[in-house]
């Protein structure tokens, strides 16, 4: 034969799925994640076929075939006559047959394979390719191995947490709403009314004594605040009008006694 061709026997292989994407293999904490894949790449000149399978340890090339899916038939030579059903008549001699190429990982050139399919072991991140020859030496399509074996997309960082909101003031109150009156002090006047122009606003009462009077209509109470100041209030005078009372009574009842006495002598004294 004028060109080489691929010799290998192969015995009954089964082999894993095809995959769309690859997981990723930390090769080192300061170098990128490398795919633990291999892409194969089939090619008949009118059509060519590229799919991905996981690597493990132990594939072969016959294997990586069949675990993407790609069924092949066997010449009495041992060698590979039919991928997929073509030629149908699996025939193989010096210009046709199917020749077994690698790219290594990382390359973009091809290499035509030394040894069979059925014990070469390819590497993870490394590109089969089968290639018709029909007449003519030719190899595989070119296809870049991110292609055929994109890595899977990185996830996406949970998002930020969101701050908490602001706790309410003391006593659940929010502030004074606008438009209402705020009367002098601060404090909030609820739903009451701004004060009329020349009008004198209205202010409660300082609370008293039990039966005291409010002040005087229309005129603002005292706050609370301006009864105490560095004057001294004046104690308010002790009442003694009960015992006083009963002290007079005594002594006009001892009075009205003394003067009967007196009549009673005067009476007694001889004419």
């Amino acid at each position: 034969m004028t060109h080489r061709v691929v010799r290998r026997g192969i015995g009954a292989l089964a082999g894993a799925a095809a995959v769309a994407t690859c997981p990723l293999l930390a090769t080192a904490p300061a170098q990128a994640a490398t795919a633990e894949c291999v892409a194969v790449i089939v090619d008949s000149s009118s059509r060519v076929s590229a799919r991905c399978m996981s690597w493990h340890s132990g594939l072969t090339g016959a294997g990586a075939l069949s675990g993407t899916g790609h069924s092949y038939r066997l010449a009495p030579s041992g060698l590979i006559c039919a991928i997929d059903g073509f030629p149908a008549d699996c025939h193989v001699d010096s210009t046709h047959y199917w020749s077994y190429w690698h790219k290594a990982p990382g390359s973009g050139s091809w290499t035509y394979s030394s040894e069979g399919a059925g014990t070469y072991n390819p590497r993870s991140g490394e590109t089969e390719g089968w290639a018709y020859q029909n007449g003519s030496s030719r190899q595989p399509a070119s296809i870049a191995f991110s292609t055929i074996c994109p890595p899977p997309p990185e996830p996406t960082p949970p998002p930020p947490p969101r701050p908490n909101p602001s706790p309410p003031p003391a006593g659940g109150g929010t502030g004074t709403a606008p438009g209402k009156y705020l009367p002098a002090g601060g404090q909030s006047a609820g739903a009451a009314s701004p004060p009329r122009a020349g009008s004198t606003p209205r202010t409660s009462a300082a609370p008293g004594p039990a039966g005291a009077s409010s002040g005087a209509p229309g005129k603002p109470a005292t706050p609370i605040g301006a009864a105490i100041g560095p004057r001294r209030q004046s104690r308010p005078a002790r009442s003694d009008g009960p015992v006083q009372s009963v002290l007079l009574a005594g002594l006009g009842v001892v009075a009205a006694a003394g003067l009967a006495a007196a009549a009673w002598r005067r009476t007694r004294k001889p004419g």
